[in-house]
């Protein structure tokens, strides 16, 4: 059996990130949408936020209750897609 240390392995790819986000012309953005309210959901919106600003990249969390219609969640997406300063 072959142990992988998981925290060196993810350290090693922000370092590689890092690298490849300093090439870009404009700074990366990634858009977050959280509907409802989960305390694991948030820990780990947590850890994507933390790793956005170690490689310098723009974080949007956009919140919604659960209550939320799906017709609104969906317009979202599409208006998030079609914003050019959002990469992922």
């Amino acid at each position: 059996m072959r142990i992988i240390k998981s925290k060196k392995l993810a350290n090693d790819t922000i370092d590689q990130l890092m690298i490849k986000t300093m090439v870009f012309k404009k700074t990366p953005k990634l858009a977050v949408i959280v509907i409802g309210k989960d305390q694991q959901n948030e820990k780990y919106i947590n850890q994507k936020y933390l790793i956005s600003q170690k490689l310098g990249i723009d974080f949007e969390l956009l919140k919604y209750s659960e209550n939320i219609d799906q017709a609104s969640i969906i317009s979202k997406i599409y208006e998030l897609n079609n914003n050019e300063q959002v990469n992922g």
